[in-house]
């Protein structure tokens, strides 16, 4: 469990990143540390497919929450901008490089019959 001190360093860079201030629900703070859980995810992923998946959680994020009018479309933008600049600085990894990321099931499917 987070520390009240913990929860409120997150809110604090929350609203730095989306230039905003925000009255702080039990909700908004969960989905804060979503968008950054699923950015740290994307930090330690070990190939660019991952890294996409992780960021793309945090851009639902904080899409869900400009749906429901957690934040403004002001502060979707700015999250959103952030999260492209992590996931192109995570991804500059691989640059030039050819990566190959397994696809499917490694055991094999059982037959099934409809």
């Amino acid at each position: 469990m987070k520390t009240a001190q913990q929860i409120a360093d997150t809110q604090a860079m929350f609203e730095i990143l989306a230039g905003e201030k925000y009255s702080w629900t039990p909700e908004l703070s969960e989905l804060a540390e979503g968008y950054f859980t699923f950015q740290q995810c994307a930090m330690g992923a070990d190939n660019p497919l991952s890294v996409a998946e992780a960021i793309a959680m945090s851009v639902g994020l904080i899409g869900f929450a400009n749906a429901v009018g957690w934040i403004s479309e002001a502060g979707y933008r700015a999250l959103m901008l952030k999260a492209s600049e992590v996931r192109q600085e995570i991804s500059s990894r691989w640059a030039g490089q050819l990566v190959v990321v397994p696809f499917g099931r490694r055991a094999a499917t059982p037959a099934t019959t409809h």
